[in-house]
């Protein structure tokens, strides 16, 4: 029987808003799925949650605190390191799983010997808890590709995964990219498992002020990109340097100097010869939409003649003619 397999559910909490709390977890102690442990990591919280978290009297329930507060990835850690289930599923303590959640994706798992990782649609809600414009690009497929070449696309707490997985292999939450440790966490299954994505929701998540991601934007911004290129180099053995991805994926190439163009596209040729033997639509589609940037967006004749010299360019349908236009109408900006 496929109950026979546990699951263990890793829920770091910290700082949260008790009525958020605890929906998140009565929605586990609700799923239809019922062999499982709720590993819940009280990461230092000022306002003590332990009489709240005592009050569910499920012996399905593992509590563990921190004195002080360590981080999300010190607690994420602590979760693994006590799990004992054959599957793992992580859980935000501000969010939601659907009653069905755990049965779709540990079937899934159990009937795809091949898939390592799966996670689902969400439905993003508010802070009442009405649904809002999801936050999630809509991805099915070459979902390794997009997730490594566009960044984060899967909703955490829809993420279940094989515990041999990150066994066998060391993978763990790391603490340089703390505050996009998920991004990070999943960038490093990317060699080690295929991912599958369930495309019905079976969470909500919740978007609100105290978000990470809104209040400090920027700074996971900053850090996403950079475990994005430690993964490309490591990947593909490239050595690409952090301010050259920052200026691929976020600067405008209006703002360019020559030096700044001459830099990216060495760094897109090199990209672009080291993945080819892994191409597929989603990685020619990085290279099609970065390549016509640099040519739309680049102003004046030194960058314009720089960029029409370029052989690798024809690749993206980037003919002659488009070339000219572009050409002719950005070369009377002499910005050298």
């Amino acid at each position: 029987m496929v109950e026979k397999l546990k699951i263990s559910i890793i829920m770091p909490v910290y700082n949260v808003d008790k009525n958020y709390l605890i929906k998140a977890i009565q929605s586990i102690l609700n799923q239809s799925y019922k062999n499982f442990e709720l590993i819940i990591i009280d990461d230092g919280s000022k306002e003590d949650i332990n009489q709240l978290l005592q009050e569910f009297e499920d012996p399905r329930i593992y509590i563990y605190r921190n004195e002080t507060n360590k981080g999300v990835v010190e607690a994420r850690n602590i979760g693994l390191k006590k799990s004992s289930g054959e599957f793992i599923a992580f859980m935000d303590s501000d969010d939601i799983s659907l009653p069905s959640r755990l049965k779709d994706e540990v079937n899934l798992l159990i009937n795809n010997p091949d898939v390592g990782i799966v996670f689902s649609n969400a439905r993003c809600i508010n802070s009442q808890g009405k649904e809002i414009t999801n936050v999630f690009p809509n991805i099915s497929s070459n979902i390794e590709q997009y997730l490594l070449f566009f960044g984060d696309c899967i909703c955490m707490s829809s993420v279940m995964l094989k515990k041999n997985l990150i066994d066998k292999n060391g993978i763990y939450f790391r603490k340089k990219y703390e505050i996009a440790e998920d991004y990070a966490f999943l960038l490093s299954l990317l060699k080690i498992g295929r991912f599958k994505k369930i495309n019905k929701p079976l969470v909500e998540y919740r978007v609100h002020e105290k978000n990470l991601s809104h209040t400090k934007k920027h700074l996971q911004k900053s850090v996403a990109c950079r475990s994005q290129v430690d993964f490309i180099n490591l990947i593909y053995n490239l050595n690409i340097s952090f301010s050259n991805w920052a200026k691929i994926q976020y600067i405008d190439p209006k703002k360019y100097s020559y030096n700044d163009l001459k830099q990216v596209v060495f760094v897109l040729q090199s990209l672009f010869y080291a993945s080819k033997e892994h191409e597929n639509t989603t990685i020619e589609l990085f290279f099609k939409k970065k390549i016509k940037n640099l040519f739309y967006r680049s102003y004046g004749l030194k960058k314009q003649f720089f960029l029409i010299r370029q052989n690798f360019s024809n690749k993206f349908d980037l003919n002659l003619l488009r070339k000219v236009f572009c050409f002719l109408t950005r070369f009377h900006y002499f910005k050298f």
